[in-house]
């Protein structure tokens, strides 16, 4: 079905991300769907392109900040609430998507045929691998789909890291020695294994990807706890931690 990329149709994917000045976080309700952006407000690459699934439904934004520019989408993993946005932006069914490797469920497969049919699908199991200011990491978790897709971390201008991991426990996600100055909550604020990532400081700011009044109860007050006594500042694309939902900006 999709093309194994090997390093070099990697690097040639996302030879463009090598400088990211900072990232958005969409709000698009019970989802997930942020842009990494360059100079100028250029945006450079996408995480994931979700879209709220129908019993969520109620948790979608009556309109998004989602541009319409053709540039790579790397899926964290197939479920259905990373990946929606393809039948909701049509700028999604023209983009090369860098997803893991994973079995497919029939709604999975029928995305993921129609890029292939365009060659518009890359498969990524080769373990980690840094891209300009991108690394990608091949989580190690079981064999579900949450906890064997992939991470990736970036590096802005500014030199401050940012990690997002779409659902992956922190205990799937490689290792890493450094310290992060942002980060994407794992799976929208649900229960996690594994520790916290350590923040740079006081200013390091977290953010879940959430839809307020979402079936699954997101975010749980136990999550939260563990990240902001982890030493993170904890906010949100729904209106749970701020007066009002809407895209969170990290990295200005």
């Amino acid at each position: 079905m999709e093309a194994i990329a090997g390093k070099t149709d990697v690097t040639s994917l996302l030879a463009n991300t090598s400088t990211i000045e900072h990232l958005i976080v969409h709000d698009v309700g019970q989802a997930n769907f942020v842009t990494l952006m360059g100079k100028d407000n250029t945006p450079l690459a996408r995480f994931d392109a979700g879209w709220p699934i129908s019993f969520n439904g109620r948790t979608a934004p009556s309109s998004t900040s989602i541009s319409t520019e053709d540039i790579p989408i790397i899926l964290s993993h197939w479920d259905f609430d990373h990946l929606h946005g393809f039948y909701r932006f049509p700028v999604t069914k023209s983009s090369t998507w860098l997803t893991p490797v994973q079995a497919l469920g029939p709604g999975q497969a029928k995305v993921a045929n129609q890029l292939a049919a365009s060659n518009r699908l890359l498969g990524w199991s080769g373990g980690t691998l840094s891209v300009g200011a991108v690394t990608l990491l091949d989580c190690n978790g079981p064999q579900s789909s949450n906890d064997n897709g992939l991470a990736i971390m970036a590096v802005l201008t500014s030199g401050k890291r940012a990690l997002l991991v779409g659902d992956a426990s922190y205990s799937s996600v490689p290792s890493q020695p450094h310290l992060f100055d942002f980060l994407v909550v794992t799976h929208h604020g649900a229960l996690f294994s594994g520790a916290v990532p350590r923040p740079a400081g006081r200013r390091a700011l977290s953010v879940i990807s959430v839809g307020q009044g979402n079936v699954y109860k997101h975010p749980r007050d136990q999550a939260v706890a563990q990240h902001s006594n982890g030493g993170w500042t904890v906010s949100a694309t729904a209106a749970i931690f701020q007066p009002v939902r809407g895209d969170r900006i990290l990295g200005i």
